[in-house]
């Protein structure tokens, strides 16, 4: 498990050593006190068919009504765009909500969690 403190813009890049494990949590805590947070993905593609990787994204001081959190999926060609279901970003716009990200197949990622806003 990791716990990684987040302002502004994070690029969340897949660890090959995460193969190795039977599962990884990744806990983004996202200050969203002065500014707005964007988390863009790795290409679930990186993760070969290790789909053991739990990643959660969390309004850590309560605070995304005003300054919300952007999760992006990859979208960079030349493979297929990953997605959450047919949407490319989803957001967080309530204080202190939070969104827990797993790997569904190939270029889906399934969302589960609290409170947040629409995506598209």
């Amino acid at each position: 498990m990791v716990i990684q403190n987040v302002t502004g813009t994070y690029n969340l890049i897949a660890n090959p050593e995460w193969k190795l494990l039977q599962l990884y949590e990744i806990y983004l805590e996202c200050d969203t006190t002065i500014a707005p947070v964007t988390v863009n993905l790795f290409p679930i593609n990186d993760l070969g068919f290790f789909w053991n990787v739990k990643i959660y994204v969390v309004d850590q001081f309560r605070n995304a009504s005003s300054n919300n959190i952007t999760i992006n999926c990859n979208t960079a060609p030349p493979l297929p765009p990953d997605t959450f279901g047919g949407s490319t970003s989803v957001s967080i716009s309530t204080n202190g909500g939070s969104l827990c990200f797993a790997v569904a197949d190939n270029n889906t990622w399934l969302v589960t969690g609290g409170a947040s806003g629409g995506g598209g």
